[in-house]
């Protein structure tokens, strides 16, 4: 009896991994013969950057003849149109796909700036450290890089960002960053009307621990806009610029 039971379980068991294969395949090819009727687009990260939306993207894939509108979802190839949007300048990742009805579903996500370098000619350089051009719509607050800066230096400016960014003290209170032909580096601050001789790029962290201590001591003593700058570059020193 119990050597019945267990071939009986076992031919069910066959028959419902056939069904499900054979259900399986049926559901494919019923999809790959639908018709995309519609194409839906979703920019995931649109209350973050504004740099593109679902109608410019839309209005890319046109241009690139990628419009899938009327055709079989055989006939797409998504891996391609994912490709195709990668090459716009504002898409950082995108994914296609279709729904059970034949709506193309396409999810893209914008490129990160972590901040703006100002000049002759101006651009963004986003988290990867990758230069990004300027768009219609560039209001995101990052941090304003401005003065020497070229392909040499940009990686360290984007670690000196990104410790910024980091700290939650430095990162209110930084709002420009203006580099020297010589290499050292100007803060421009938010809060006082003052300028932060920062130096070069090394030891930047012992520093601005050091100014960030003096802040919290003489915040309540000082008058700050009496001075223009003060100069960090000395050891265990904060001198104070009229």
């Amino acid at each position: 009896m119990r050597v019945f039971i267990s071939i009986m379980r076992f031919f069910i068991v066959i028959i419902l991994i056939g069904y499900i294969g054979y259900f399986s395949v049926y559901c494919s090819k019923k999809m790959h013969n639908t018709v995309c009727n519609e194409m839906h687009v979703e920019v995931k990260d649109s209350l973050l950057y504004k740099f593109v939306s679902a109608l410019d993207v839309d209005g890319y894939l046109n241009e690139k003849k990628f419009n899938p509108r009327g055709k079989s979802l055989r006939d797409i190839n998504m891996e391609k149109m994912e490709q195709c949007l990668l090459e716009h300048p504002a898409i950082r990742a995108a994914k296609c796909y279709y729904s059970p009805s034949g709506v193309l579903l396409v999810d893209v996500y914008q490129q990160e700036p972590l901040f703006r370098v100002m000049g002759l000619h101006s651009y963004f350089v986003n988290k990867e450290g990758c230069r990004m051009p300027l768009f219609a719509n560039n209001a995101v607050y990052v941090p304003i890089v401005s003065g020497a800066v070229n392909d040499s230096n940009l990686c360290q400016i984007r670690s000196f960002v990104e410790f910024l960014n980091n700290d939650e003290f430095w990162g209110a209170q930084v709002e420009q960053i203006h580099l020297l032909p010589n290499g050292e580096l100007e803060l421009t601050t938010r809060v006082g009307n003052h300028q932060l001789m920062l130096g070069t790029c090394d030891d930047y962290e012992k520093r601005l621990k050091k100014m960030k201590i003096f802040y919290e001591k003489a915040f309540d003593v000082l008058d700050w806009n009496v001075y223009k700058k003060f100069d960090l570059r000395y050891k265990n020193q904060v001198i104070g610029i009229k």
